[in-house]
């Protein structure tokens, strides 16, 4: 998406991260979509905007391990096993996530 020029990444010194925005032409590019995928793609973005590239990495895991792994998304297992996979996130980072990710996929 990044070549077709409907994202836009950036780098925060402040934050020590990446962020990653869609651009006035990601309407254009959702818009080549078929019409069942739309909303879902509106939906995505419109849960996850604004996320550090960081954040992204933490909550792509979470969703990976509970389905490949099915491992229950809130609980105790999801906390170990994500900080076994990727120890740089603190376990108030891998709560925080399970808990914002808990929120919205009901």
């Amino acid at each position: 998406m990044a070549a077709s020029r409907a994202i836009s990444v950036s780098y925060s010194n402040e934050n020590n991260a990446y962020s990653i925005a869609p651009t006035p032409s990601s309407g254009a590019l959702v818009a080549t979509l078929p019409h069942d995928m739309r909303a879902a793609a509106d939906a995505i973005w419109s849960k996850f905007e604004g996320r550090t590239a960081k954040q992204l990495e933490l909550v792509s895991t979470i969703l990976f391990v509970a389905d490949e792994e099915e491992i229950e998304l809130t609980g105790p297992d999801m906390t170990e096993r994500v900080k076994a996979l990727k120890p740089k996130y603190s376990i108030s980072e891998i709560r925080t996530a399970q808990a914002e990710l808990s929120s919205i996929s009901t």
